[in-house]
């Protein structure tokens, strides 16, 4: 029987948790323990709290509660760390506004295992929103010098888009669209591919991947940019990353984020910030040649 740690990401938004928590129940099935780790991450709303006391009697989930929100890297650490000494065979990092599609998804996580040994597995991601398939983000892509050129240019781009944003939102906002449109095509997410930076919103670790590593993501980020980060550590230690669209979750994108960040602009000016930041580390990381956190 193989044991599986989710870990859920918890920020003022009780209801998409509980959705989520519900979503993997129902998934649940004889081939797999499965333990559900919720980390609240100092929520202002009073949720951590409630979900303590709906669950205080759930032997299947466990709330822990975090006193400072340093972020989602460093949120998630929190489950991580914790699974870890359960001794799993997987452990998942979930969205709270994520949640999962179709039977047999466990099963199904196994059986990949199984056929391609992956140290990091990512599902189709959907927004149902947008209708965007939002996985993989890219592939066949090295991480090194020349990706944080290209980087740097994009990061441009946006500081523009943002700028172009407050004056024509209309305008960018159907330029996003098909920018969006045209990336989903790029992506060819209904076939699986080795190699790929995996979206956030989803990410299944393996054994493989658990005992190379102490944290399951660099928490020195505080969100955004995560997935280069974790794809260059599984370059240059020979692990594999991969997409598989036989597994499915809906992602009902941004809800913490729009919790805190009610004005557009503000909310995409803190995403190009961070996303600077989660590239200024992996640049020091290929700098120095790292291989470990």
């Amino acid at each position: 029987m193989k044991k599986i740690i989710v870990v859920i990401l918890n920020f003022n938004t009780y209801e998409q948790t509980v959705n989520m928590v519900n979503s993997v129940k129902k998934n649940h099935n004889v081939f797999s323990k499965i333990i559900i780790i919720i980390v609240d991450n100092a929520s202002t709303d009073g949720s951590g709290d409630k979900l303590r006391r709906m669950y205080t009697k759930d032997r299947k989930v466990i709330v822990l509660k975090s006193r400072v929100n340093n972020g989602f890297a460093s949120g998630n650490n929190i489950g991580y760390q914790y699974g870890k000494k359960m001794d799993p065979d997987f452990i998942i990092f979930s969205n709270s506004d994520v949640v999962i599609k179709g039977k047999n998804f466990f099963d199904s996580i196994i059986e990949i295992y199984d056929h391609e040994q992956f140290a990091v597995l990512g599902p189709d991601v959907f927004n149902p929103n947008t209708n965007i398939h939002q996985s993989p983000l890219y592939f066949n892509r090295k991480i090194d010098r020349k990706y944080i050129l290209r980087r740097r240019t994009l990061l441009k781009l946006i500081q523009i888009k943002n700028v172009v944003q407050l004056f024509c939102p209309k305008t960018i906002g159907n330029v996003i669209k098909k920018n969006k449109l045209k990336n989903e095509k790029r992506r060819k997410y209904s076939m699986s591919h080795d190699n790929v930076a995996l979206h956030g919103a989803f990410l299944i670790f393996s054994k493989k991947y658990i005992e190379k590593f102490s944290m399951g993501i660099c928490d020195a980020t505080f969100m955004y940019g995560e997935e280069d980060i974790i794809l260059y550590f599984c370059q240059v230690n020979n692990l594999k990353t991969m997409y598989s669209p036989k597994i499915k979750v809906w992602h009902f994108e941004g809800q913490s984020t729009k919790k805190v960040m009610n004005d557009v602009y503000k909310a995409e000016k803190f995403k190009e910030k961070n996303m600077k930041k989660s590239m200024l580390i992996l640049q020091s990381y290929i700098k120095c040649g790292m291989k470990q956190w």
